[in-house]
């Protein structure tokens, strides 16, 4: 997209009953791992007074058409730049991360997961908490229709809680993503302020576009990679995980375990790394190993109420440590993937096909950052990693 071809960006003040559409450069920044998303918007506005009073003014973000966020501003910047205005803020879910709980809240034994993040979170606006309408949300974003093809996704909402107190001094987002994470769920935003949506990656739906870079290109097919970065890092994974945690049973406390050995399907040298267990009584490895890697992770979880949420602690344990044997980096041109109009959006899978980097696959997007101003243009920054390398 060449400078002069301006993407439509719209800010709507939903309190004020306004819109603007003048807009000098902007950034948004939206990734499935952290707890919001977040904007940096310049407008302009002759007349200055039309452009006072928007701090903590509720604002919806459209770029394209196509609904991005709904957030608050947060900060504004005046006179730095003539009539122009800096607007700078978060997604609705900053609401949660800027407040503490309520101590006096007590989640009951039988309480099921939605009510209970609906009883910690209400006081800062959410009245409803849902678990199937991601797609939804994903879909409003990039205006596609990608449906997932594999199973049916866990109904979050309905899981039975134990009981829960939240910690002093904790967070209400914090103490949400506590309860939420211990069944493998993440709390996304939704295209309503006063819903949240909790769900997994959706690892199984249908690529949304391509990602294409070739030393020559064939016959009818055009590059749409500025630049690409892959990092391959091997320096933390575990080659032997164990976890042990204890729940009451019967009056008394029973242990659970957990073992698993690296997936060597997924390295590049599977000879390099040592299968199995060494106890210290089996005394150093052989020499025909000396050269093959060993690493064990330990965990023990106070917090797992049964060997499910062990297993989840100890996979998210292990995701965490080896999902960087690839994280690809991509800029391309304009917000849109210009051969079937989508906007780029994270929690999707597009197929990467870059022989710079040695990529023929498809990559899951954590990370969509849209950044615009009039000297440059329309850029789009993606970080890929491979499907299924983030597990909650």
């Amino acid at each position: 997209m060449p400078p002069n071809n301006k993407p439509s960006i719209a800010l709507r003040f939903e309190n004020l009953n306004r819109e603007t559409r003048n807009v000098k450069s902007f950034r948004i920044q939206s990734s499935y791992m952290t707890s919001t998303d977040a904007f940096d918007v310049t407008i302009y506005e002759p007349k200055v007074a039309n452009i006072r009073g928007l701090e903590l003014q509720p604002v919806t973000l459209y770029l394209d058409g196509n609904i991005q966020m709904l957030g608050r501003v947060e900060r504004t910047t005046i006179g730095a730049s003539g009539l122009a205005i800096q607007l700078s803020g978060r997604d609705y879910i900053a609401d949660l991360v800027e407040s503490h709980v309520d101590m006096t809240l007590k989640i009951k034994k039988g309480e099921t997961l939605g009510k209970a993040i609906e009883l910690a979170a209400g006081p800062v606006g959410i009245i409803s908490v849902t678990g199937d309408r991601g797609v939804i949300w994903r879909n409003a974003r990039t205006g596609a229709n990608v449906r997932s093809g594999g199973k049916a996704p866990v109904d979050f909402v309905k899981v039975k809680q134990d009981e829960y107190k939240p910690k002093p001094g904790e967070g209400t987002y914090q103490f949400c993503n506590r309860l939420a994470a211990r069944h493998g769920a993440t709390i996304q935003p939704m295209d309503d302020r006063t819903v949240l949506n909790l769900t997994a990656p959706d690892y199984e739906q249908e690529t949304i576009g391509e990602l294409f870079r070739s030393f020559s290109k064939p016959p009818g097919a055009s590059n749409n990679i500025v630049s690409g970065v892959a990092t391959r890092n091997y320096s933390k994974f575990p080659t032997f995980t164990k976890g042990v945690g204890k729940v009451p049973k019967g009056g008394k406390k029973s242990t659970l375990s957990f073992t698993q050995e690296v997936d060597l399907s997924t390295l590049p040298a599977t000879g390099l790394v040592h299968e199995g267990r060494i106890k210290p009584s089996e005394g150093p490895k052989p020499a025909a190993e000396q050269y093959k890697l060993y690493r064990m992770l330990y965990i023990k979880d106070e917090q797992a109420k049964n060997a499910e949420q062990l297993d989840k602690a100890c996979l998210r344990a292990i995701a965490e440590r080896s999902k960087d044997f690839l994280q690809y980096q991509a800029t391309v041109k304009g917000h849109q993937n210009p051969a079937t109009g989508f906007t780029w959006g994270q929690d999707t899978l597009v197929y990467v096909k870059d022989e710079v980097c040695d990529i023929d696959e498809p990559l899951w997007v954590e990370s969509v950052t849209f950044e615009y101003d009039e000297e440059r243009g329309a850029t789009t920054q993606l970080i890929c990693w491979r499907p299924g390398a983030f597990i909650i």
